[in-house]
């Protein structure tokens, strides 16, 4: 399990690298989460959502874009299944900006 988890930080780590998000947010970050599958069928969402949620929380405090992962930080808010079919996609979106500017 641990392994697994490593690995996604990792993948996650790179993205974010790629994203080009500025060190250190400026500002309380917010996650929204979308995953599409192939097959539409129910789906536990507890089995996605706590598992992406450690391994990005982990990449963020690694890459030096939040000093910590906890909710004076960021917010992990959602995770929802597409209702279309298609491949398997996870689509992360962060949101940094002051409450103000929203």
């Amino acid at each position: 399990m641990h392994g697994e988890k490593k690995r996604w930080q990792d993948v996650l780590e790179r993205y974010l690298l790629m994203a080009r998000l500025p060190r250190p947010l400026p500002h309380f970050l917010t996650v929204d989460c979308l995953m599409v599958f192939p097959r539409l069928h129910r789906r536990d969402e507890g089995n996605f959502k706590s598992p992406l949620e450690k391994a990005l929380g982990d990449a963020l405090v690694n890459g030096q874009w939040l000093p910590d992962d906890t909710p004076r930080w960021w917010e992990f808010q959602g995770l929802r299944f597409s209702e279309e079919r298609g491949p398997n996609t996870t689509i992360l979106t962060l949101d940094y900006r002051r409450e103000s500017d929203r």
